[in-house]
């Protein structure tokens, strides 16, 4: 299953979409690594989306308290539940390398994570962010 980005998903803050992009291509890569059973790159993308989703939620959660974004607590609890996941799959790839159960997994939580989140969450965010930025 292909994870590709797509205008729908935009939430209008150029810095942010960028990096939802970015996202978007390297977990895309992992997924398709995984199911090819190339374990040592999917090691390799899951060493990147741990660092990678530290940074991402660090800016976007420098930018909500900027804003004194109302939704703030409950943002961050849906980025640490992620990284928190990340962090099992990390493990359980470790463990046991790309086993399909485990792919399924990836599949399921990346892809369908990450399009709930900036679709709903990020966007909601946004909204708020560029209301607050006008004069």
């Amino acid at each position: 299953m292909a994870l590709l980005w797509t205008e729908a998903l935009s939430v209008g803050i150029a810095v942010i979409d960028e990096q939802h992009q970015e996202l978007f291509r390297r977990v895309d890569d992992m997924l398709e690594a995984a199911s090819g059973g190339n374990a040592a790159e999917v090691t390799r993308m899951l060493g990147f989306l741990r660092g990678y989703v530290e940074h991402h939620f660090a800016a976007e959660e420098a930018f909500m308290r900027q804003h004194n974004y109302p939704g703030f607590e409950a943002h961050q609890a849906e980025h640490a539940f992620f990284v928190n996941q990340v962090a099992l799959i990390s493990e359980e790839h470790r463990r046991s390398g790309p086993a399909p159960a485990l792919v399924s997994r990836m599949n399921h939580l990346l892809a369908d994570w990450l399009r709930t989140h900036i679709g709903l969450t990020d966007s909601a965010m946004a909204r708020f962010v560029r209301r607050a930025r006008r004069p």
